[in-house]
């Protein structure tokens, strides 16, 4: 590591996902990124990225991965989504991976993780694949109507994912 970061990620299966928790124990520098018009930390000393990914992604499926952000006192702060059809384990990172499908939904935390000021993010780099014929225009709906479920589902209050992040924190999981 080039010393920008001290970092410490423990996989492990959480239901039917793989909990991806990773805590940044010491950063050189803070970043601070604009989200939508709101400035928003995404790095600093004591923080942690949560993931969760299903265990199952059979190949040519549209699905998603949720990364959660939480800051060093335990805080969300941030949510973000990955719309994707498939995946697996890679042996040599100790680390699941996605194909990913170019559109995300990313949010932040309001009082009692509940998401707001919900984006859907790189419409344009979907579009460009469509355009190179990399996906094809029901591809691109598939992954459209995947984001909109998503986005329904973190409105409601019912998204799985991050349901199951907050159990996993709840359960002492996190801290084994």
């Amino acid at each position: 590591m080039d010393g920008s970061a001290d970092l410490y990620a423990a996989p492990r299966p959480f239901g039917p996902f793989l909990m991806v928790d990773f805590t940044a124990h010491r950063v050189r520098q803070p970043l601070t990124v604009d989200f939508g018009g709101e400035a928003l930390r995404l790095f600093d000393h004591g923080w942690r990225w949560i993931w969760a990914h299903p265990l199952e992604a059979p190949p040519g499926v549209v699905g998603d991965a949720l990364t959660v952000l939480l800051d060093a006192a335990g805080q969300p702060l941030e949510l973000y989504v990955d719309i994707h059809q498939s995946g697996g384990w890679d042996e040599a990172a100790g680390l699941p991976w996605i194909d990913d499908l170019y559109l995300d939904v990313a949010g932040l935390f309001g009082p009692g993780w509940q998401p707001r000021h919900l984006l859907l993010l790189d419409e344009d780099e979907l579009a460009g694949a469509v355009a190179r014929g990399e996906l094809t225009g029901a591809q691109s709906a598939a992954i459209g109507r995947q984001a909109d479920r998503v986005t329904g589902a973190l409105k409601a209050g019912n998204y799985g994912p991050l349901c199951a992040v907050q159990d996993y924190l709840q359960s002492g999981a996190a801290l084994s």
